[in-house]
C-alpha cells in the first residue's frame, strides 16, 4: 500500500452468510508478528491493536475491508501486520469458538 492511498483487506473462506450482530469480526493489527497461542489457535500479530467491526461475511464467506493509509512519507519501509478473528464461529474448535485468519504482512510503500 501507498501513503496516502486506500488499500483492502480480503477475507476468504470465512463463515458464509456470518451475521455482524453476532459474529463480528475482529481487526488485530500492529507493527510486528506475533505467535501467542489462543483459542486453538493463534495470534499472530503483536497485538497493538485491535478494531471491532460490525461486518459480515457474504454467502462465500468473504468480505472486503478498505482503509486509507495515512500520508505519512515516513512510513515508507515500514511493515503492519494483520489478522482477523471471527468470534462466534460454531465450527471453531476452540472454547471461545473464534476462526483466526492467516497472518498478513504490508510493506507500506513497496511491492
Amino acid at each position: 500500500p501507498i501513503p496516502g492511498q486506500v488499500a483492502d483487506l480480503t477475507i476468504t473462506n470465512g463463515l458464509p452468510d456470518s451475521n455482524p450482530a453476532t459474529q463480528p469480526l475482529v481487526v488485530i493489527f500492529g507493527p510486528s508478528p506475533g505467535n501467542i497461542p489462543f483459542d486453538g489457535g493463534a495470534l499472530l500479530v503483536d497485538p497493538a491493536t485491535f478494531l471491532f467491526l460490525a461486518v459480515g461475511l457474504d454467502g462465500a464467506g468473504s468480505a472486503t475491508l478498505s482503509g486509507m493509509v495515512p500520508a505519512d512519507p515516513s512510513l515508507c519501509g515500514s511493515r503492519a501486520f494483520f489478522q482477523v478473528w471471527i468470534v462466534g464461529d460454531p465450527g471453531a474448535a476452540g472454547f471461545y469458538q473464534t476462526a483466526q485468519t492467516n497472518g498478513v504482512s504490508w510493506l507500506i510503500g513497496g511491492g
